[in-house]
């Protein structure tokens, strides 16, 4: 009998939820949604055929809001809406654009948690975004 996961149109048509295994290891969202988009670990492995790849988007997708379902608590949280925890990053590029082997270094410039922020890394030289300035 097949396993779960074995085909791969199954794979990218149901839900699907993607995270790490804390506190064996430590968590590295950006890494994780890079190897499921290139199939290559940080180590260099590759994981399996390329037709396992994902897209950026649907590796995002499986690291918040898929996440959220498989918990049964996407009324809480696993997307921005009114009424939701307000969990989020501000990154220093769209992991959406940037290529797939870059994911992983996109900078993290801050993160919030329940609406408050409680991480501000540094911007790059001259940057400066409408509406963050004063907070």
């Amino acid at each position: 009998m097949p396993g779960i996961g074995s085909n791969t149109a199954d794979c990218r048509t149901r839900p699907t939820s993607s995270g790490w295994h804390a506190p064996v290891a430590e968590p590295r969202p950006l890494v994780a949604i890079q190897t499921a988009v290139t199939r290559i670990t940080r180590r260099s492995h590759r994981l399996g055929p390329d037709s396992l790849r994902i897209s950026a988007a649907q590796a995002l997708r499986a690291h918040t809001l898929e996440g959220a379902v498989s918990l049964g608590r996407e009324a809480e949280f696993g997307s921005l809406e009114v009424g939701k925890r307000a969990d989020f990053v501000v990154l220093g590029a769209d992991p959406l654009v940037v290529a797939g082997e870059e994911i992983a270094s996109v900078p993290v410039l801050e993160t919030w948690v329940d609406g408050e922020r409680r991480y501000a890394g540094e911007r790059p030289e001259g940057e400066h975004r409408e509406g963050l300035s004063s907070i």
